[in-house]
């Protein structure tokens, strides 16, 4: 059963993947697609990362009352540095808060960004993914410790990420949904791979411990059944794969495959509503993803 702390935590691990994942579509913006016409999606991107990570380290912060009540404290998190895996992590979101914080006032002033910048927001965004896996590895959870587990998050925050930019970035500009394709392209491929991890990780899980697979068990056929199969893979996955692969093969068969960027279509109001739709689905499918894998929570010394 979910508990309050449960609660609290999916939703902090849930924005600072989400917030990780906007990051890198800006970046991707940038360097993959390098096309003028998403200036503002990557802007809509980088700005949208900085509130979300702002609103989970706040929500982390209230989870943890000491650091509710007596805020200094929590700079006792840094004490065990480069030991422990808490205190690194910590270092690690905080500086990535504050290096969005200087993007985003960089790309609100239209001043040069360094490229020094982008790689290092890069990999502390892709640290901050990976660690909200790690860190609820660190508890005596035979379920949450494996090393899959901060790759299924870190993939999934990406997507995750990606789909909060492109409804905030159509938000702003209805004409950037012309000019998405190539990212829809990477968006497609992560929700495949998560799908493969998704499952990849529950038979692992199932076939290496009694009671990771107990955690299995309550996923697939036991109480969260209906968060796994209506909420995760099929709001969260099928229907996003679906349409994402329809859309691409539309585009293929109307446009020559030169020249991606030069690829659009229609972005009438029932292409936005659609984008809509299948984004936020996607970002429904992460938030049940994290809230599956903290509710199916079996410690080692219930068994004992």
């Amino acid at each position: 059963m979910m508990t309050m702390w449960g609660m609290l935590i999916a939703i902090y691990l849930f924005l600072a993947g989400i917030s990780a994942g906007s990051y890198i579509t800006g970046i991707l913006c940038d360097w993959y697609v390098k096309d003028e016409r998403l200036i503002k999606l990557r802007k809509a991107a980088i700005w949208l990362a900085t509130p979300v990570l702002g609103l989970g380290l706040g929500i982390l912060i209230f989870d943890a009352e000491a650091g509710l009540f007596n805020p200094w404290r929590m700079a006792f998190l840094f004490n065990n540095l480069p030991f422990s895996m808490m205190s690194t992590g910590t270092l690690i979101i905080t500086l990535f808060f504050f290096l969005l914080v200087w993007h985003g006032w960089l790309e609100f002033k239209n001043k040069f960004v360094p490229n020094w910048v982008k790689v290092t927001g890069l990999v502390l965004a892709l640290g901050t993914a990976a660690y909200t896996g790690l860190l609820i590895g660190l508890a005596q959870v035979p379920f949450w410790n494996t090393p899959m587990l901060p790759i299924l998050f870190s993939v999934s925050g990406v997507s995750a990420g990606i789909a909060a930019a492109f409804i905030a970035g159509v938000m702003w500009d209805k004409s950037i949904i012309e000019f998405i394709i190539p990212l829809k392209k990477v968006h497609l491929g992560l929700l495949v791979f998560e799908a493969f991890l998704l499952f990849s990780l529950l038979y692992v899980a199932a076939s290496r411990d009694v009671t990771a697979a107990q955690s299995v068990s309550m996923i697939l056929t036991g109480e969260l059944a209906l968060w796994f199969w209506g909420g995760l893979v099929f709001i969260g996955l099928v229907i996003p794969i679906t349409s994402e692969s329809i859309e691409l093969i539309k585009h293929k068969q109307v446009e020559p495959p030169l020249d991606l960027n030069l690829q659009h279509f229609s972005a009438g109001k029932g292409e936005v509503m659609k984008l809509y739709f299948v984004e936020g689905a996607t970002i429904f499918g992460g938030f049940c993803l994290r809230l599956i894998i903290i509710s199916a929570a079996i410690p080692i010394n219930v068994m004992l």
